[in-house]
Parts: structure tokens; C-alpha cells; sequence
């Protein structure tokens, strides 16, 4: 068994001079999003970063909606990789471990989000 934990930080680099930033929780904060996914046993094992992906937020329109891929799908991003994952481990069951909104966890559940990988994999929200 091989848990796949996720989750998101924000990397702050506000008093930095660097190109290709976006706003953090707020607004006025600058810097970008990482979304690791980690893969540990259940005995604490480190086998590394599976899955990890950087971004910037685009700032807020005048009507204050985003553009850009909004986080969510970085959640469902993260499930498919580890699905990937699991057909190439066929005697390995993988756990996706991660904090999500009750409508995310429907659309990882959803049939067509992973389709025949799920009998190879588990998830676990909190």
C-alpha cells in the first residue's frame, strides 16, 4: 500500500522581484500555488513526490471573478495521476489522502473522472 497524500501551500515571495506571480489569499499578496501530491507507506516510508503542480492566480475583473483554472481542478488533477499510477502498479494499492469540499469528492467518485482505474485505487478525504 502506498498513500498518496496532497495538498496546497502558497509559496509567498511578496518582497521579491519576480515575473509571473499572482495573488495569494489576498489580493495584495504575490506569489505562486503548489500542489504536491507525496507518496509515503504506511510506515512512514518517503517515496517521493508523484504528482506536483505550480501556478499563478490571475488577478480579480472588475466584476471581481478570476480567470484561469480555479484550484479545484488541481484536486481531480492530483486523483487522475494517481490513477495513472495505480495501472502501472497493478499489485499496489494506492490511497489518494486529501482535504476536499463535499462536491469535489462527487466528481472524483463520478464515473467517468477516472474510469477503469478506481478498482486499483482508494481515496480518503478529510
Amino acid at each position: 500500500m502506498v498513500l498518496c497524500i496532497a495538498d496546497i501551500t502558497e509559496l509567498d515571495v511578496n518582497d521579491q522581484e519576480v515575473e509571473g506571480l499572482g495573488p495569494l489569499s489576498f489580493e495584495a499578496q504575490r506569489g505562486v500555488y503548489l500542489h504536491p501530491t507525496y507518496a509515503v507507506t504506511p510506515d512512514r516510508e518517503r517515496l517521493g513526490v508523484i504528482d506536483a503542480w505550480m501556478w499563478a492566480r490571475e488577478p480579480r475583473d472588475a466584476s471581481r471573478q478570476r480567470g484561469g483554472i480555479k484550484e479545484n481542478t488541481r484536486w481531480i488533477e492530483g486523483y487522475e495521476r494517481v490513477a495513472e499510477q495505480a495501472a502501472l502498479l497493478p499489485r499496489t494499492r494506492l490511497v489518494y489522502m486529501t482535504v476536499l469540499k463535499e462536491y469535489l469528492r462527487n466528481k472524483i467518485l463520478a464515473p467517468d473522472t477516472v474510469k477503469s482505474y478506481r478498482e486499483k485505487t482508494t481515496h480518503l478525504i478529510r
